[in-house]
């Protein structure tokens, strides 16, 4: 199931993705500014009671388990709820060594502006990048800037009525008016053809379970789930359970979900990424921010907690929210934005995990 857990997986990075922009430090180019967005890496379940019922419901309905499905009969459920996972934790750390490493030679005179979206999870995968870049400045030993660690984190409240360009609420049409449920509505199409027949062959190897579709879905959630859990990212025995054809149709369900909830496929999906995008411009450009939209003003008008004139500023959301942003920045770089659905799958880690880096460099030329 490699590369199709959905918004659960782990990281799959792009192959050549260091080097696909056509830009390499060792040009005769030089940064003037670089800004990294991601999103928390990844994190335990939201909503526990579902699987618990789902095993329970195993436990009390089954009574005889196939090799495959043996370790179903011991199993336990006891993963927690909505927390940065130890194996999300490291791949922080790897993205802010890789990041210092690639960005050598600006990261070395410089410390990086670093700001998150308010939730503990989001907080907490700034405060691992900040390590795996310290760790890589520090072995590096060429910059001056070693005393400043730990490095400060602007965090912005994700409170009803509080404006947060890190994190979507502000817009209540979204929220809750006409066509919030999108997502869901997709998705209710697809399950329905997909996860049809992989219900019907877990109801007769589990005999007596009785799954549901929508279980069915919980039950696949549970392969990413155990994994991510894993200090190591031990594959769960759930994810050979199925095949990967299957796991190409799951990736695809969840991808629907988020598309046409908060993407493309949303027409309110796209706006609530424009506060991120001027204030990217604004970064860009060195001037102040002009936004009437998600942009925190008592935030941005002031240089403790939105500077200008800095050289690496590292922004930290969720998955969710950077489907928007990369939308505008996607349009502010003359790149397209739509993606069609029609006769492919979406992967929603393509969306969300393999380019969850979205990374903007503002470059000074060298005459030669």
């Amino acid at each position: 199931m490699s590369g199709h857990g959905g918004p659960h997986g782990v990281y799959q990075p792009i192959p050549d993705a260091e080097t696909e922009d056509g830009f390499d430090d060792h040009h005769e180019t030089q940064h003037a500014a670089n800004e990294v967005l991601t999103h928390q890496r990844t994190r335990l379940v939201i909503i526990c009671g579902a699987y618990n019922s789902l095993i329970q419901k195993i436990h009390s309905q089954v009574h005889e388990y196939s090799d495959d499905y043996a370790f179903l009969e011991t199993y336990v459920y006891d993963l927690g709820a909505d927390q940065l996972t130890t194996f999300g934790g490291q791949e922080l750390v790897n993205l802010g060594t890789s990041f210092y490493n690639r960005y050598q030679n600006l990261a070395r005179k410089s410390t990086p502006f670093v700001r998150a979206s308010g939730q503990e999870r989001v907080v907490q995968s700034a405060q691992k990048f900040t390590q795996g870049f310290h760790g890589a400045l520090v072995k590096d030993g060429m910059s001056s800037n070693q005393d400043h660690y730990p490095y400060s984190i602007t965090t912005i409240n994700e409170g009803e009525g509080n404006n947060n360009t890190l994190s979507h609420g502000s817009c209540t049409k979204f929220e809750a008016g006409h066509g919030h449920d999108i997502g869901w509505e997709a998705q209710k199409q697809w399950l329905q053809i997909f996860a049809t027949p992989i219900t019907a062959r877990l109801n007769k190897e589990l005999s007596g379970a009785n799954l549901t579709a929508a279980e069915t879905i919980h039950f696949m959630d549970l392969c990413p789930f155990e994994t991510v859990a894993s200090p190591t990212g031990q594959i769960s025995p759930f994810c050979n359970l199925f095949s990967e054809e299957e796991w190409r149709q799951y990736d695809y369900y969840q991808s629907l979900g988020k598309f046409y909830g908060y993407g493309s496929g949303n027409p309110l999906g796209p706006t609530q990424g424009v506060g991120f995008a001027n204030e990217l411009i604004a970064r860009m450009t060195n001037k102040p921010v002009e936004d009437h939209t998600s942009v925190n003003h008592s935030m941005d008008h002031s240089d403790a907690t939105f500077p200008l004139g800095r050289t690496i500023y590292a922004d930290f959301t969720h998955d969710k929210c950077r489907l928007n942003y990369d939308i505008w920045c996607t349009s502010l770089l003359g790149k397209p934005t739509d993606t069609v659905l029609a006769g492919r799958f979406l992967s929603l880690q393509g969306l969300t995990l393999k380019e969850w880096n979205v990374r903007v460099l503002k470059k000074n030329w060298s005459a030669s």
